[in-house]
């Protein structure tokens, strides 16, 4: 018979070498919105666990072709006129703000200069935690949303429910992904 095994058990004995882990669970548990006074990183990790298999439902995608993922990073959308197709299509296609401070407004009532990109991961915390440099302008981690509600997250994750409006409405990849030919003649 075997011994009963347990999932604290195993992370408390884990080797200290993995110093990495508490950032990289206090990451998570962020975006998550999971109490940061839990503690210490082992039960963070269960709770995220957890949490994962009872309570959430984290959406997988299939990964942008490379090239695709770098013709449509921040850099080349932001004041350019890539973004500006990207504004013009969800403006004609009737899409609005996933954030509630605007309540919603429709992209088509805004003038292109208020429409922002914004980051699910923020610039900030991706000098934080170097290993997210190569992914924060990814068109994953990008959105669209109006420049109110852009400016209102500032460094901060999207909450949950903000969350949730982006996985209905869309990352700019997951537009891409759909609908790259209809943008590039928008």
């Amino acid at each position: 018979m075997r011994p009963a095994f347990h999932l604290q058990e195993l992370l408390d004995g884990l080797p200290c070498w993995l110093c990495i882990l508490p950032p990289a669970v206090s990451l998570l548990a962020s975006c998550l919105q999971i109490n940061p006074a839990l503690t210490s990183p082992a039960n963070s990790l269960i709770h995220i666990l957890k949490r994962n298999q009872t309570e959430s439902h984290i959406e997988t995608r299939m990964e942008l072709p490379v090239s695709l993922a770098r013709e449509w990073s921040f850099e080349r959308l932001n004041s350019s006129e890539k973004g500006r197709k990207i504004k013009r299509w969800a403006q004609k296609i009737g899409y609005s703000c996933p954030g509630t401070l605007c309540n919603h407004v429709k992209f088509e009532k805004l003038d292109q200069r208020k429409i922002a990109f914004g980051h699910i991961v923020s610039q900030e915390w991706t000098h934080s935690f170097t290993f997210l440099l190569d992914k924060k302008d990814h068109p994953d981690n990008l959105y669209l949303t109006c420049q109110q509600c852009n400016s209102s997250l500032s460094d901060n994750f999207p909450d949950t429910e903000l969350r949730k409006e982006i996985e209905e409405r869309g990352t700019i990849g997951d537009w891409l992904r759909k609908y790259v030919s209809d943008i590039r003649s928008a």
